[in-house]
């Protein structure tokens, strides 16, 4: 299986919405700091977040 590429799904998928980093923080409650990470594939991501 090939491996999957989160971060640029994720960044591709928010710019397609027209949403910032902080927008999806938000919405995520998360931080901004830590979706740049996760887009820029410096963090794992945990799938709570993802749900």
């Amino acid at each position: 299986m090939e491996p999957v590429n989160v971060g640029a799904m994720l960044r591709r998928a928010r710019e397609a919405a027209g949403l910032s980093q902080a927008d999806v923080a938000l919405k995520s409650g998360t931080t901004r700091n830590y979706i740049s990470r996760i887009e820029n594939e410096k963090s794992d991501i945990q799938l709570e977040t993802l749900q």
